[in-house]
């Protein structure tokens, strides 16, 4: 390295990211209704919940990235946990949302997003990248 910085040092530049999301969802959460999909919702919803706590917890690791005293494991529990903390807060929100209402299903498909974008997209960024 030679000591120069680029934009993905400053630390705002690391949260932006997960602040995007986090905002994201908070206002899809608030939508009493909004267009649905064609199909079965819940299979839509599932998609969308994985998804986006998927995009969560990676954007929450890479923002966690400029900690360099966590090591790649704690790195990656904490942005699962920080995900899984945030969908629970997500359902609660839900659960005073008019039209809306709380699934602890949510949660673990929740879980299961973050889990697995945070567990794989860095194994295949290192495996191609390189």
């Amino acid at each position: 390295m030679d000591g120069k910085r680029t934009w993905l040092d400053w630390p705002l530049t690391r949260i932006l990211p997960a602040a995007w999301c986090m905002a994201t969802i908070w206002w899809l959460s608030d939508r009493s209704t909004f267009p649905r999909p064609p199909g079965d919702w819940l299979d839509w919803n599932i998609l969308a919940h994985f998804g986006i706590f998927g995009t969560l917890g990676i954007t929450l690791w890479f923002g966690l990235g400029m900690n360099s005293r966590l090591s790649e494991r704690e790195r990656s529990i904490y942005a699962i946990a920080l995900a899984v903390a945030y969908g629970m807060l997500d359902e609660f929100h839900q659960r005073y949302t008019p039209g809306r209402s709380s699934d602890p299903f949510d949660v673990l498909v929740d879980f299961l997003g973050a889990t697995t974008f945070v567990l794989v997209i860095p194994r295949l960024y290192d495996r191609f990248a390189r």
